[in-house]
């Protein structure tokens, strides 16, 4: 009896959500539910009114109104009680604001980078899994100079994912940060704050196009620029997934004709910013290497383009181009290195920068977490980083390319260990 009357209750909220436009649904009055019950419906409301990965949203969303960032991490007995009127209410809150196709980011107002759990606010733009990619190439190029002061520009900060996870893993790191959002300067402030890394980190609302004599003057000298900058081309935004164009920032994402537009003067600020031997890391989109290599060559002669790695298996078209600076014949010295992470289509469904994946939520394995269970797009990066972690002297390209392949494709969470054995 009790299954039955809930099952009609269950089907009598479906058909009048079917006949609700897009937009706040109000919770129905006196309705008993449980989060599975939650889950199954707000998917079936999701995937009727065409919302990109409604498992998923339905998942993060109602875990997040139960105090956890996965649904993994809800004791299974939590799934099957009935939820508190306030419970079902921001269920219903929030699951109303997805269907106006604000990302799942939003949303919760939270997302994970690394190692980190950042606030996340619209319009500012969100981070995508490729960046904690590119900040673990920092980090592994930053190595060798620990021990020493640094200090590091990043252009375009945003959430300030990449300028705090350096500063969480450098403990001697400076990071002078900007972007031209006021919106994503408070942004950056209020989660160095929430994590405590605001003693070593100025954000400053500046834009590299018009203010570079401001950032000169209150950055020079740096060690290292890192930035994820616009770089899609003007002609592509409109085939941007509906999330992107009606909530980001397009100006976080636009780069212009050719999609160099913040390019070009990061690199000119770059040869006057930078001490001796400093880097510059960017991200940017497979057509930019040639391009970029040309441009330096023939406007920054003290730039010397060196080589472009694709990434491990080929086949997410992820590539990395490195510059140096000239050496003097009288005083020669460590040359400077540009790192290039470019970024492409993986496979259709998640797509890195045309559509908005928001699985997983964080894809980064601390040391010592090879028990951790992982699945989904996650699994290539984390054995990867594992068996560094395990045998840093041997190179992971020698990881059989095979075995990576096997563990991406199958199916289900699988413990690390496993894929490692």
């Amino acid at each position: 009896m009790h299954r039955h009357s809930g099952v009609s209750k269950h089907k009598s909220v479906v058909r009048w959500w079917s006949s609700a436009a897009e937009g706040a649904v109000a919770p129905p009055a006196e309705c008993s539910i449980t989060a599975e019950q939650a889950i199954r419906l707000w998917t079936q409301h999701f995937t009727l009114h065409g919302i990109s990965e409604p498992l998923l949203s339905s998942q993060y969303i109602i875990s997040h109104v139960l105090g956890e960032k996965t649904l993994e991490c809800v004791q299974r007995k939590r799934l099957r009680d009935t939820l508190t009127d306030r419970e079902r209410e921001s269920v219903w809150a929030l699951c109303s604001k997805r269907l106006t196709r604000m990302p799942v980011q939003y949303v919760i107002e939270e997302w994970d980078f690394r190692d980190l759990t950042l606030k996340m606010k619209p319009p500012v733009f969100i981070p995508r899994p490729e960046t904690e990619e590119l900040v673990s190439l920092v980090l592994e190029d930053l190595r060798l100079m620990r021990g020493t002061d640094l200090r590091c520009l990043e252009v375009g900060c945003g959430s300030g994912a990449i300028s705090l996870s350096l500063l969480r893993n450098i403990p001697q790191l400076r990071v002078f940060a900007l972007d031209q959002s006021q919106t994503a300067v408070c942004l950056t402030m209020e989660n160095a704050n929430r994590l405590g890394l605001q003693d070593r980190l100025d954000v400053y609302h500046l834009d590299v196009i018009k203010d570079a004599d401001a950032i000169l003057s209150k950055c020079d000298p740096v060690d290292f620029l890192v930035s994820n900058p616009p770089y899609l081309h003007s002609q592509d935004m409109e085939t941007l997934q509906t999330e992107i164009l009606r909530f980001e920032d397009h100006s976080a994402l636009d780069g212009g004709l050719d999609g160099l537009s913040v390019i070009r003067p990061i690199l000119a600020l770059s040869s006057k910013l930078l001490t001796q031997g400093g880097r510059v890391y960017l991200e940017v989109a497979t057509c930019h290497p040639p391009v970029i290599q040309k441009l330096v060559e023939e406007m920054m002669p003290g730039l010397l383009y060196l080589e472009t790695r694709c990434d491990l298996t080929n086949r997410s078209g992820h590539a990395f181009a490195f510059y140096r600076r000239k050496e003097r014949m009288t005083k020669p010295k460590t040359g400077m290195k540009m790192i290039i992470w470019c970024n492409t289509t993986l496979v259709p469904s998640m797509h890195r920068v045309k559509n908005l994946p928001i699985l997983p939520r964080s894809s980064f394995l601390k040391s010592g977490d090879l028990g951790v269970q992982v699945s989904g797009c996650s699994r290539l990066k984390v054995i990867i980083e594992a068996f560094s972690k395990n045998s840093p002297s041997q190179s992971c390209a020698s990881l059989s390319l095979e075995v990576m392949r096997s563990f991406c494709e199958t199916a289900g969470p699988l413990p690390l260990a496993r894929a490692l054995s």
